[in-house]
């Protein structure tokens, strides 16, 4: 009855809703990318986009000035909630890499419980895109069971492997948000550092993105200076293996500065250390920007190395191979899709202090043109797949 009666006013709202259920405060270029997607997706079907929250859902308000809810505020526990769930037409949580429980199992548990709310009472409701590790925590798996009309999509090919070997549940594979990514609209604040990339391509030289995370290493017993040293000494490597026609933009990909050991901190140690011999060769990214802004300055580079998956991936859209310090089984599916799983992309955290780490990636610049058309030719039906995720089962 009651499912019947919120269809019927559903049927007569003139700006429905889409909830979108971000998967952290704002911070992290690749949750940006994925929550524009959905904003931009869902006003092209005449909804409202909406973020929904805890302390953190008011973080997200700038962009485009995107209303935001608190869920944990009375007032929308009670009055506001019921108009949600009266005016939503849909509920896109964003799965990223947070379904597992690898980083937090009562915030998934909270999403999951939204997601039997709103399915129950005839919302289209689905979980998009998300990575699910080898060892997911055995708690959530029941929860997943417990789910019914709920979409699940698995942004890769072993992600959707591993969760339907660890749950009951039936997935649905497709790939991750951000691989919609658009150019922005402005190249206002990042005008100065696509005139830097102009200018190395005009020099002749061959621009390579940097970008170094500490979460891989934050349980080892590599220090920071190490890492920096050793990052100092592959890009150096790599620049004499290039007779010396590298440049190198430093971007960070995650503007949270957890432990102190942010990206920002870690590049601007390692641009600082660079700086010695490479002068002008090499820039640092310090400002704050957004995932299209990203798309856009990094239009005409050459290389990524990196460790944030996001960044391969924002990247990617633009046909710009990456090679990846990989972390929590979830590189793999990316390299999979975009048709380069055998190209020798990818290492383990450890193997970054290997001597023929340089020589692997100098392997994979000088075939930069091939890897990069391998890459034009997945895009379309890869793209095709998010699309569908959005709207159809």
């Amino acid at each position: 009855m009651f499912v019947g009666l919120f269809k019927g006013i559903r049927r007569i709202i003139k700006q429905p809703y889409a909830v979108i259920v971000p998967p952290a405060g704002y911070g992290s270029i690749g949750d940006d990318a994925m929550v524009r997607v959905l904003i931009r997706e869902s006003k092209k079907r005449g909804l409202v986009p909406i973020l929904l929250g805890g302390s953190d859902a008011i973080t997200w308000s700038h962009i485009w000035k995107v209303k935001t809810a608190d869920y944990r505020k009375k007032v929308t526990t009670t009055v506001n909630l019921m108009m949600l769930l009266l005016k939503s037409r849909n509920l896109y949580i964003i799965g990223a890499d947070i379904m597992d429980g690898h980083y937090d199992v009562d915030l998934v548990r909270r999403r999951l419980k939204l997601a039997r709310v709103f399915s129950r009472i005839g919302i289209d409701t689905r979980v998009t895109g998300f990575s699910f590790n080898n060892a997911p925590n055995k708690a959530l798996c029941e929860e997943f069971n417990k789910l019914n009309g709920v979409n699940l999509f698995l942004r890769d090919i072993p992600s959707l492997e591993r969760f339907e070997s660890k749950t009951k549940s039936k997935g649905i594979i497709s790939a991750d948000l951000a691989f919609l990514t658009q150019f922005s609209g402005s190249d206002k604040n990042v005008k100065n550092i696509i005139e830097w990339v102009d200018a190395k391509k005009k020099d002749g030289k061959i621009v390579i993105i940097v970008n170094i995370n500490w979460l891989p290493f934050r349980s080892s017993e590599l220090s920071v200076n190490e890492l920096i040293q050793r990052y100092t000494e592959i890009c150096l490597e790599v620049n004499r293996g290039l007779n010396n026609g590298a440049s190198f933009l430093i971007v960070p990909n995650d503007f949270r500065d957890s432990e102190k050991l942010g990206d920002r901190k870690l590049l601007k140690l390692l641009h600082d250390s660079l700086l010695v011999e490479l002068g002008s060769n090499c820039k640092l990214v310090d400002i704050d920007f957004n995932s299209e802004e990203l798309k856009l300055f990094s239009e005409k580079c050459d290389f990524v190395i990196t460790g944030r998956m996001h960044l391969a991936i924002i990247t990617a859209t633009n046909s710009i191979p990456a090679f990846s310090v990989s972390y929590q089984a979830k590189f793999g599916g990316f390299y999979k899709y975009i048709g380069l799983e055998r190209m020798d992309l990818m290492i383990e955290p450890h193997e970054l202090l290997e001597n023929h780490v340089a020589s692997r990636i100098l392997a994979n610049i000088h075939k930069r043109h091939e890897l990069s058309s391998k890459i034009s030719d997945e895009l379309p039906e890869i793209q095709g797949m998010v699309e569908k995720c959005l709207y159809q089962v």
